[in-house]
């Protein structure tokens, strides 16, 4: 049985156990037969044990699969791919060279970006007290 059956194998377990629990769940809601009660008590009990045992199988497959799939990516890379032969490639920064850069012409604004230093006050300033 290959990962793919065994993980749907899984699911189906995990949804039949899911449906154990809610049909026992709502059995119990309906009854006042103490008996009953306990008897559903420890089948639920015995559902979530097997609901957590299903869960965990399945995240050690996935876990497998995961890894596996890494392993095959590592050895099917060759490396990252070398730079252009020509050694023209921008890198997308734009298409200045570096001795352009900084110049100002038409690339910076009209102004100054921020605003100009003013006096800025974090309290205000208290105002003259008069003796009463």
């Amino acid at each position: 049985m290959n990962d793919e059956e065994a993980i749907q194998n899984i699911h189906k377990k995990i949804e039949r156990e899911k449906a154990l629990i809610n049909a026992a769940n709502a059995m119990r809601a309906q009854t006042n037969n103490e008996a009953v009660r306990s008897r559903l008590d420890s089948q639920m009990r015995d559902g979530r044990r097997n609901l957590q045992f299903f869960e965990e199988k399945l995240r050690d497959i996935q876990m497998r699969q995961v890894n596996a799939n890494m392993a095959n990516a590592s050895l099917d890379s060759d490396g990252p791919l070398p730079p252009p032969k020509d050694g023209q490639d921008d890198g997308g920064y734009g298409t200045q060279q570096y001795s352009q850069i900084g110049q100002h012409g038409d690339a910076m604004p009209p102004r100054h970006p921020y605003a100009p230093p003013g006096q800025i006050r974090a309290f205000p300033r208290p105002g003259p007290t008069s003796p009463s």
